[in-house]
């Protein structure tokens, strides 16, 4: 089966910041209250900063760092506090040429969990991989 690995992505980190920053730069001109603007910004910096540690960086805890495909639909997820769970991957998973956003379920509760990944976040080899095998298994769900 296929094993993936996760690194730190700086193609995530760029696109992060460049949709933050435009959409800092839509309230800075945009036409509202100092107050409320000031709060949208910091609302803003907070979820870029959370979204880079959490997705691009993967130090924060809950970040998963390993996935492993058990059969077409379940997946093995490592996050970095070490906790291995059992997930189905679900058909609202998303792929593209540069881009792959794998949505999961787990196991034994409704909590959903997404890994985003660009192929600097797995290596060019594994990121081909990964899209031939999920190439497979959604021609096996049809």
């Amino acid at each position: 089966m296929l094993n993936c690995s996760l690194h730190t992505s700086l193609k995530l980190i760029l696109l992060l910041a460049i949709i933050h920053g435009g959409a800092i730069i839509c309230l800075i001109f945009a036409t509202m209250p100092v107050g409320l603007k000031y709060a949208a910004i910091v609302f803003c910096l907070f979820n870029v900063l959370h979204l880079i540690r959490k997705y691009a960086l993967l130090s924060h805890p809950n970040a998963i760092l390993h996935c492993k495909a058990l059969d077409n639909t379940a997946w093995q997820l490592t996050n970095k506090r070490g906790e291995k769970m059992i997930a189905y991957l679900l058909g609202d998973s998303w792929q593209s040429r540069w881009l792959y956003v794998l949505n999961f379920r787990l196991k034994d509760s409704s909590k959903r969990i997404s890994v985003v990944l660009f192929s600097d976040a797995l290596g060019e080899s594994a990121f081909r991989r990964l899209s031939v095998y999920l190439t497979e298994i959604s021609l096996s769900w049809k």
